[in-house]
C-alpha cells in the first residue's frame, strides 16, 4: 500500500485516507480522487434510510445527542459498562464476608495521646477485582466508542460485537492508556502543590480523546496521543467545559443517591447499588465526550459518515452507502 506524505506533519498516511491520521489535514490526493460527501452522495443505511446525522452544533446540541444515543440503546450501553464492575462486586463482598487474605497497606503510626485507628487493609479478592476492572474497564470504553460510533451509521448495536471490535484492538488500548497514565503521573504528583493542578488539568483534557483516535481512527498508541492533541487544539476550553459538566452531574448524582442510601444500607447493598449506578453514569459519560469527538471533527475537517464508515472498516459491507441524485 502507497504511502500518503501529509503536506502538514510529513506523517505517512495509507493511501485510503482522507485525512491525515495526526494532524487531521485534508489529504489533497485523496480529496480529489473522492470528493465530499454532499446531499447528491450521501450515505446511507444498509436498510437505505438516511443514518442519524452527525454531530455538529452546541453544548445543548451535544446534550440532547448524548441523551438520544444512549436512550435509543440504553440496554446494550449499560451491559458493556457492567461487566468491567462485576470484578468490583465480587471483590467487594468477598472482602465484606472475610473470605481470603488481607493485606495491610498503611499500619497507622501511633503517636503519644492519640488514639490508634484502623490500619488500611485491602484483601485480596478486592486486589484481583480492582486489577480485572482496569483491564476490562479499557475493553468496556473501547466498546462503547464503537457502539456510539455504530448508532451514527444507522446499525444495530450490539453487545458481542461492541466487545470483540474492542478486544481486536485491546493491545492498543491498552498501550495508550498505560502512556496516558505515565504522562499523567508528573502532574498528579505536582499537584500536591498548587502549580500541578492546572497542568494536570491541561493533560486530562488534551488527552481524552486517545482511546477515540485508537477505537475509531485505528491509530496506534503513540500516534493516538498526538492525534488527540491535534484533535483539542483550537477546542480546548469547549472540551474543558464539556468535561467539568460531565464531573460535576456525576459528584452531583453520586451525592444526591449514596449520602441518604450510606445511613440505611448494609454494606453489601450499598456495593450492589454502587454497581448499578456505574453502569448507568459511564456510558453515558462515554457517548457525551464521543459525541463531542465528533463534533470537533465535523468542525476541523468536514467529517462526514464515509469517513466514519472508512475508519470502522464498514465502508464495503454497510450496503448501499451511496445514493445518487439523478
Amino acid at each position: 500500500m502507497t504511502a500518503m506524505i501529509c503536506p502538514q506533519c510529513q506523517h505517512e498516511n495509507s493511501e485510503d485516507r482522507l485525512y491525515c491520521n495526526i494532524c487531521g489535514v485534508l489529504l489533497q490526493q485523496e480529496a480529489e480522487e473522492e470528493p465530499p460527501e454532499s446531499p447528491a452522495s450521501a450515505y446511507r443505511t444498509p436498510s437505505g434510510n438516511e443514518p442519524p446525522p452527525l454531530p455538529h452544533g452546541g453544548f445543548g446540541h451535544i446534550t440532547d445527542s448524548t441523551f438520544s444515543v444512549f436512550g435509543a440503546h440504553y440496554l446494550p450501553f449499560i451491559l458493556i459498562a457492567l461487566l468491567p464492575q462485576i470484578p468490583l462486586l465480587v471483590g467487594g463482598i468477598m472482602a465484606q464476608l472475610g473470605i481470603g487474605p488481607a493485606f495491610t497497606l498503611i499500619d497507622a503510626a501511633l503517636e503519644q495521646g492519640v488514639e490508634p485507628s484502623e490500619p488500611l487493609q485491602i484483601s485480596l479478592w478486592e486486589m484481583i477485582g480492582i486489577i480485572l476492572s482496569f483491564a476490562l474497564g479499557i475493553l468496556a470504553g473501547g466498546a462503547t466508542i464503537y457502539a456510539a460510533a455504530r448508532h451514527f451509521l444507522g446499525s444495530p448495536v450490539l453487545v458481542q460485537r461492541s466487545y470483540e471490535y474492542a478486544w481486536a484492538r485491546f493491545p492498543r488500548l491498552l498501550g495508550a492508556t498505560l502512556i496516558v497514565v505515565l504522562i499523567l503521573i508528573a502532574p498528579a504528583v505536582l499537584s500536591a502543590f498548587v502549580i500541578g493542578i492546572p497542568l494536570l488539568t491541561f493533560a486530562i483534557v488534551v488527552l481524552l480523546f486517545v482511546n477515540h483516535a485508537v477505537a475509531i481512527e485505528q491509530n496506534g498508541p503513540t500516534d493516538a496521543v498526538r492525534r488527540s492533541w491535534n484533535v483539542v487544539q483550537g477546542n480546548w476550553w469547549r472540551t474543558f467545559v464539556l468535561l467539568m459538566a460531565i464531573v460535576l452531574a456525576a459528584i452531583g448524582a453520586t451525592l444526591i443517591i449514596f449520602l441518604p442510601a450510606g445511613l440505611f444500607m448494609p454494606p453489601i447493598l450499598l456495593a450492589m447499588l454502587s454497581t448499578a449506578f456505574s453502569a448507568f453514569i459511564t456510558p453515558i459519560a462515554t457517548i457525551a465526550i464521543t459525541v463531542l469527538y465528533f463534533d470537533i471533527r465535523v468542525r476541523k475537517e468536514q467529517y462526514t459518515h464515509n469517513d466514519l464508515a472508512r475508519e470502522l472498516g464498514e465502508l464495503d459491507t454497510a450496503g448501499p452507502q451511496y445514493e445518487t441524485g439523478g
